[in-house]
């Protein structure tokens, strides 16, 4: 994990190595010498201000979330989730429904929420015929 979040930051992936360092801390705990804690935690201050979180919730169980194109998990989340700081595509995919995608920016250090509402599959429908009623109106 050490390595993870060494190479990461060298990759600009900061997000990835915060998540790396603080879970070596995390498992490594008393096992881990004064010395190296220091540096991770002199580390992570350092990291933590290109890092946002993110706080994904769904009004349906189990809908997958991507980050930037990359699956991270599936509702509900009991953790924020890092990304590094900028611009990002979170999406939100179900079965038998539309998938939802939310363009953000999110700045370092701060936390954004993001919800993804569904709706029924016969609203949904009706949503459907009724722009199909409209565009037959509008000709």
């Amino acid at each position: 994990l050490y390595n993870i979040g060494q190479v990461s930051r060298q990759l600009n992936d900061y997000a990835r190595a915060v998540d790396a360092f603080e879970r070596y801390l995390r498992e490594g705990g008393s096992s881990i010498p004064a010395s190296r804690v220091s540096e991770v935690q002199r580390e992570l201050e350092r990291l933590h201000p290109r890092v946002a979180r993110l706080d994904v919730s769904s009004n349906l169980t189990g809908a997958e979330i991507s980050v930037d194109d990359l699956v991270v998990g599936h509702t509900p989340f009991t953790q924020l989730l890092s990304v590094n700081a900028g611009r990002r595509k979170v999406t939100a995919a179900l079965e038998g429904r539309a998938p939802l995608t939310r363009v953000i920016d999110v700045a370092g250090g701060e936390t954004t929420k993001v919800s993804f509402d569904f709706v029924d599959a016969a609203t949904e429908a009706l949503r459907g015929a009724d722009s199909t009623r409209a565009g037959g109106l509008c000709q």
